[in-house]
């Protein structure tokens, strides 16, 4: 039981490997969006408050609580 909760639970924002991971733009970065990084969707924002359109790949830069910051550069 315990595995199975384990693999349920997102990763969490202090882990170090989501800095530097590529991503994909889900929901349009307007500068808030949503992001698929790791087959997990997460909050982000973009770096510099630009527009990034859907299916853009970008780069997780920043971790701000539980928003990632990513830039598209």
């Amino acid at each position: 039981m315990i595995a199975y909760y384990s693999r349920r639970q997102k990763a969490r924002t202090d882990d170090p490997p989501l800095l530097g991971s590529k991503a994909t733009v889900e929901e349009q970065l307007s500068p808030e969006g949503a992001v698929l990084v790791r087959g997990e969707l997460w909050n982000a924002c973009s770096l510099h408050g630009q527009l990034i359109p859907p299916q853009t790949s970008v780069t997780v830069v920043l971790l701000r609580g539980h928003i990632l910051v990513v830039d598209d550069s």
